[in-house]
């Protein structure tokens, strides 16, 4: 069975709309942008049926529509009855010259004036005198014969039914009253509707396709698909799906000026490649200053332990005097070490801030923020928040594109960072926009260099040496006692065990100094982490969060890409389908 394209079209164009805006309430868009229906502007598309009183306009109705009308209604009805049909508007008036109510005539008449599409209803009788004089009358002077379709009703009462031959006799007969047109001008259609409740209810395949086409419904159909196509009724359809298909681009970011936002996301990514090169770099030579420190502090160790010998001249004063000068040492190395862990921080900090001020100062970067200047932005909420929440990104951008229009130009504030203490500020990106490329706190926390590293090295009687100075004890002691008499010495045992002594002090005070070296090494290197976290850490994830908005965006591009592909692929075929229809 056959459809009547324009209801069809009506039907599609109501289940698009509906679908659109049930994907975007699950994915949090707004819907203000969305045509609250699809009814065309001047409202929905009306068939107005008119006619005899007895001629089956009800029937035909509800043969086209399903809508059932209440058959067999008293034909005394005052008014029109209007059934909303698919975004449609079927009329169904009083018939024409019932005699029985003398305003019939003006209501029918005053509904016909509306009409987009006017059904004229007779039966398989004809015209008498009087329905042919309301015919012409309403298609020649009223001049409604160009959207007006004849339909003959009731052919089963024929002789011979709906056949091609009555059909025939029936055509010539009213050729007369339709005359200056023919009836291909009127659309002319046969129709039992009769015969297509039979249909309806019969169930054997065959009889009810032969039932079909007795009643004349598909030729029906047809006739009214070349009207609607032939006079672009359908084109009315068009402006409400066109709005449909502007809101459709716009959510799949079809028309997003992508290229100035993917600049925008380019300048920081730009910025985190800075912290980032600049933070490895840093804890590159950091580390290489404190294992030589570590190595340094071994040396001293092994410099430190060949003061304590067993020889003329050696005394427990040389011996204490030579290791107190080995710890003296150590302390100056580590503090070395310390001032130039110092220098390299705030040599990263200085580099941070040349490389970030010659970005934000780039051709490149002043023609993303005019460009990111024109692009039209959704209302900005005073807390800050933007109304649409899927166009984060864009909102930033917004933000850093005046941001690098004053920071990016000579004689700007990013001149007096260093001073001011604003090389990394502006971990709210969405606040305060390229701010986040102009700067932060570090070189306040890098003021008091003596402070920075927070690691102060032990002097020597913190450290546990009791068994080391036990061991040496011995050994001076030793040596007071044979100090006189040394040359006296022969005894091999004696030397081999006094010797051993030495090692064993040797190495003791060799072990103190390699705890030292890795406690230095452990303490400093725990120091500088935290210190760099401190410093760089928030900052590189603030940067992160940013770039994170642009790829969220990309993200929820494409799940709405996803999600809207069908149901745009959906209205473009609509479109298409109208297009066609109306060409």
């Amino acid at each position: 069975m056959k459809e009547f394209s324009l209801s069809k079209y009506t039907v599609q164009a109501d289940e698009i709309l509906a679908e659109t805006k049930q994907i975007f309430q699950k994915l949090d868009m707004p819907m203000d942008g969305l045509p609250e229906t699809m009814k065309p502007d001047e409202g929905a598309i009306k068939l107005v049926f008119v006619g005899q009183y007895s001629a089956g306009k009800s029937s035909i109705i509800k043969m086209l529509s399903g809508i059932d009308t209440g058959i067999g209604a008293a034909i005394t009805t005052q008014k029109s009855s209007v059934y909303d049909w698919n975004d449609l508007q079927i009329i169904d008036t009083p018939g024409i010259q019932t005699g029985l109510r003398p305003d019939h005539d003006e209501i029918t008449y005053n509904e016909i004036g509306k009409a987009a599409l006017l059904i004229f209803v007779i039966t398989n009788e004809g015209f008498d005198q009087q329905m042919g004089e309301h015919f012409r009358k309403l298609a020649i002077e009223q001049k409604r014969g160009s959207n007006m379709i004849l339909v003959i009703n009731k052919m089963d009462r024929t002789v011979e039914g709906n056949t091609p031959e009555q059909q025939k006799v029936i055509r010539d007969d009213i050729c007369k009253v339709l005359t200056p047109y023919t009836p291909e001008d009127l659309y002319v259609s046969f129709l039992s509707t009769q015969t297509y409740d039979e249909y309806l209810e019969e169930t054997d395949p065959e009889i009810k396709a032969e039932l079909l086409e007795e009643s004349g419904h598909d030729a029906f159909i047809d006739n009214l698909n070349a009207f609607v196509a032939k006079k672009q009724v359908s084109a009315r359809l068009q402006r409400p799906l066109y709005t449909l298909e502007t809101v459709l681009r716009k959510a799949m970011g079809i028309s997003t000026d992508d290229k100035a936002i993917d600049g925008a996301e380019e300048l920081i990514n730009r910025k985190l490649r800075i912290l980032d090169n600049a933070k490895a770099d840093c804890m590159r030579d950091i580390r290489d200053i404190i294992k030589y420190t570590r190595d340094n502090i071994i040396s001293e160790g092994k410099k430190g332990s060949l003061c304590i010998k067993i020889e003329k001249g050696v005394t427990e004063e040389t011996i204490e005097a030579g290791l107190n000068a080995a710890t003296q040492n150590v302390s100056k190395i580590v503090e070395d070490s310390q001032k130039q862990i110092n220098e390299r921080f705030t040599s990263m900090i200085e580099e941070i801030e040349r490389n970030i001020k010659s970005e934000i100062s780039s051709s490149f970067a002043h023609d993303i923020a005019v460009q990111l200047e024109k692009i039209k932005m959704p209302a900005v909420l005073p807390n800050g928040e933007v109304s649409n929440s899927s166009d984060t990104a864009v909102t930033v951008s917004k933000y850093l594109g005046k941001t690098i229009l004053k920071f990016g130009l000579k004689g700007s504030k990013l001149a007096g960072t260093v001073e001011s203490g604003n090389i990394l500020s502006g971990i709210n990106f969405a606040q305060s926009g390229l701010a986040g490329l102009s700067g932060s706190m570090l070189h306040e926390m890098v003021k008091g260099v003596g402070s920075f590293v927070g690691f102060k090295f032990a002097p020597w009687g913190a450290l546990k040496w009791a068994k080391a100075l036990g061991t040496i004890g011995v050994v001076l002691s030793i040596i007071s006692v044979l100090k006189n008499i040394y040359d006296l010495i022969t005894s091999e045992d004696k030397q081999r065990d006094n010797e051993e002594k030495v090692r064993d002090a040797r190495n003791d005070v060799r072990k103190e100094f390699n705890n030292w070296a890795n406690q230095a090494y452990e303490e400093l290197t725990k120091a500088v982490e935290t210190q760099m976290n401190n410093l760089m850490d928030a900052e590189i994830t603030e940067t992160k969060k940013v770039l994170q908005t642009f790829q969220d965006r990309r993200d929820l591009l494409k799940l709405r890409k996803e999600k809207l592909d069908d149901i745009f692929a959906k209205e473009q075929k609509l479109m298409q389908d109208i297009e066609q229809n109306i060409a």
